[in-house]
């Protein structure tokens, strides 16, 4: 190499030079590079000895020639004001910056320290270089590393590349996982599993912050979704999250009537859809809301008073608000089984106190039906947000849910934007580092995004899987299921062809796993073991079916086991160790209750 290096100089194509004050003086240029450098670092560049012949001539031209087309050939292309200096500026300034900037570009990343290492030029000077190129647009300005306190700077350009470059890297290095180390994964996720199961009143709002913005019937909450998460869950528990943890419920009434809740937090900017009945409010509904706008949160009784209204009629008004998603309770009351029951006993207690006369003498202490706590009333305002700030609450919220988003994981949340408009936040996401994409899962859509924590955690499990063989009893409209009809996975058969599996809140599903090894249909009337499923992991999973048994729901019978009568089926001796007793043609289950 010295050897060619000192052919290129004496034909006088190269320059062997010293910048003083530099941590590496010695350094070789081409020839035509010499005036550059020379017009840049006057006091600092010289020629090594001998300093005679065209070495020399380059590096000290006459001075009348000195500054001949240095500033014209070397206008910068970065930024306003320093990239095209005015008329006249100094031929030294702008071959300085020409050198510098020529540095930048063929480098990633340059800290201070690295420039003023390379060329004689003091922080200040060099930190005003950066800075102004920086607000031309074309340097960017980084943040410190993690083990400097000093920030970073790259062209825009090589900024850019070296992203396309790690995106492209960290694509190739994703590992796609088998369906069920997904579905395992969302499981424990999410809480189902028995082994990431919480406990305690604070582990609602913990549920409810993953679970925000999905929209499930209003008993599912409380009689599945929040049980399978929270053991020995009460649903007092629920009223103190909403009462005094900043969450909030919003229903809208479905097809049928029957109102979809869902939870989300006082700031959560992401939209829920509007009901889609498009009738007026009714009078009295609209009286009611104009009152809770203006006066805010109150109580059924107190609108009644204000309004001159019968406590039965405010209940009716609130009612309709409610399942126009236009009302919420601080309490989950009003959608508990038998509310309307409830509240017209209320209504009657508190006309009926309020109509009888005070009685003179020793005052009662007994707690009457109308001093039961009632919560307030208040309105909901429609989300204000720009489309920006919605869907990345959604891309928060359903990340925070399932980890890896694919059309198909979106598509579970009944409530969420649709998949085309939220991939091309996922895509800026990636561009800024924030998110992965690349092919997680098998069996999924080919465009997929997984935070950083979510894509390793499934390679660890792919390469790893864990050992114990719990069961997981998971209802089928539960976010965390994702085999079955309108689900992401198919519930496959030895025999070919998959399982028909319906969402309903009647049908269940046993996961050993994350494979399905119990389908259990009609509250457990029709049960189907899957064939893929070892004896064990049968057993294990029907020990499960006395679970679904309640105060609601006393007696389970069932009545096929993989299409066979239930009492003469192999299923009828594991169902007779759980307690299950001989109900021709079925096997029926009586709860201790």
């Amino acid at each position: 190499m010295l050897g060619f290096l000192a052919d290129l100089e004496a034909q006088g194509r190269a320059v062997m030079i010293d910048l003083a004050g530099t941590a590496e003086p010695s350094r070789w240029i081409g020839a035509e590079e010499a005036p550059l450098y020379a017009a840049a670092f006057a006091e600092a560049v010289r020629a090594r000895p001998p300093e005679t012949g065209p070495s020399w001539k380059l590096l000290h031209p006459d001075p009348l020639e000195r500054g001949e087309g240095i500033g014209e050939e070397l206008s910068l292309p970065w930024g306003e004001g320093r990239g095209e200096g005015p008329e006249g500026e100094r031929p030294e300034q702008s071959a300085l910056e020409s050198i510098v900037r020529r540095f930048l570009q063929t480098h990633a990343l340059i800290g201070l320290d690295e420039l003023t290492a390379r060329y004689p030029i003091g922080p200040a000077r060099a930190t005003d270089l950066l800075e102004g190129w920086a607000e031309g647009g074309g340097l960017v300005r980084l943040e410190p590393a993690e083990d400097s306190d000093a920030p970073r700077w790259a062209d825009r350009r090589n900024l850019d590349e070296v992203r396309r470059l790690s995106i492209a890297r960290r694509r190739r290095e994703s590992v796609a996982v088998i369906p069920e180390v997904f579905a395992d994964f969302v499981a424990r996720r999410q809480h189902v599993h028995p082994a990431t199961r919480l406990e305690g009143p604070a582990a609602v709002g913990l549920v409810l912050e993953q679970l925000q913005g999905f929209a499930a019937a209003a008993d599912l909450w409380e009689s599945d979704l929040l049980p399978r998460r929270v053991r020995g869950f009460r649903a007092a528990w629920l009223d103190e999250a909403l009462a005094s943890s900043g969450w909030l419920w919003r229903a809208v009434a479905d097809a049928r009537g029957e109102p979809r809740v869902a939870f989300a937090s006082r700031d959560f900017a992401g939209p829920w859809p509007e009901p889609e009945a498009s009738d007026p409010l009714t009078e009295t509904a609209a009286r009611v809301l104009d009152q809770l706008t203006c006066r805010g949160a109150a109580f059924a009784t107190d609108l009644a008073r204000e309004l001159g209204l019968e406590p039965s009629r405010t209940r009716a008004a609130l009612e309709e608000l409610l399942r126009r998603g236009l009302a919420t309770n601080d309490r989950f009351d009003p959608l508990r089984p038998g509310a309307p029951a409830v509240a017209e006993a209320l209504a009657r207690a508190s006309t009926s106190a309020t109509a009888r006369p005070p009685r003179l003498g020793r005052p009662s202490f007994r707690r009457t039906a109308s001093s039961r706590p009632e919560g307030r009333w208040s309105r909901l305002a429609p989300a204000g947000s720009g489309a920006e700030a919605a869907h990345l609450a959604w891309t928060a919220a359903l990340l925070d849910r399932y980890g890896v988003l694919t059309r198909e994981t979106v598509a579970l949340d009944p409530w969420a934007p649709p998949w085309r408009d939220l991939v091309p936040w996922l895509a800026r996401a990636e561009l800024r580092g924030e998110l992965r994409r690349g092919y997680f899962v098998e069996g999924l859509s080919g465009v997929q995004y997984a935070s950083a924590e979510a894509a390793e955690e499934l390679a660890r499990r792919a390469a790893d899987r864990p050992a114990d063989r719990d069961p997981v009893l998971i209802s089928t409209l539960d976010p965390a299921n994702l085999y079955g009809a309108s689900a992401a996975l198919d519930v496959d058969l030895l025999g070919g062809g998959t399982a028909r599996l319906p969402r309903s809140a009647s049908n269940y599903l046993v996961l050993c796993q994350g494979r399905p090894v119990l389908i259990i249909e009609a509250s457990g009337k029709r049960l189907t073991g899957l064939a893929s499923a070892s004896e064990a992991d049968l057993r294990a999973a029907l020990a499960l079916l006395p679970t679904l048994a309640g105060p609601a729901r006393r007696v389970l019978k069932v009545e096929t086991y993989n299409n066979a009568a239930a009492l003469v089926s192999p299923a009828a001796p594991w169902l007779a160790d759980l307690g299950f007793v001989r109900d021709y043609p079925a096997m029926t289950y009586y709860a201790g209750w």
